[in-house]
């Protein structure tokens, strides 16, 4: 992976193979293992590098790809930017589209897919590491 191109700033890397300043259109697209479909991505932020557990990649899901229906105990936001394909959300089909957003705070359940010939590429931003917070 190539080296950010004049990054002046001082910064400690926990893994030298990923620096602070990262090229996403340089990077190799790897697949998504699991029960996920025709869809690869490029992680630019690792929940497990950073004490936030902020969680950032870009996602692409090739003609037929799926990430199946689920949902999650922290908040998630897709943002689509090339392409059109559907998002489930708490069981209502949406187009997706480049420039839309979707939102999920409150573990709403969602599935994204791409019926389409061309991909469908989004930003996926999580914070895995947050929990709601109890009530006294």
């Amino acid at each position: 992976m190539p080296k950010a191109q004049n990054y002046p700033g001082i910064h400690i890397d926990i893994d030298p193979a990923r620096p602070p300043v990262l090229d996403l259109l340089a990077m190799d697209w790897a697949k998504i293992s699991g029960k996920v479909i025709g869809v690869e991505d490029k992680t630019a932020a690792d929940k497990l590098e950073n004490p936030g557990g902020l969680w950032v990649s870009l996602a692409r899901l090739l003609s037929g790809g799926v990430f199946p229906k689920h949902q999650h105990p922290y908040p998630q936001v897709f943002i689509f930017v090339e392409g059109i394909g559907e998002v489930e959300l708490d069981g209502e089909v949406l187009e997706a589209r480049p420039g839309m957003v979707v939102r999920m705070f409150h573990g709403e359940s969602h599935e994204v897919r791409n019926p389409g010939v061309e991909p469908l590429v989004l930003y996926q931003i999580s914070l895995p590491n947050w929990r709601p917070e109890k009530d006294e």
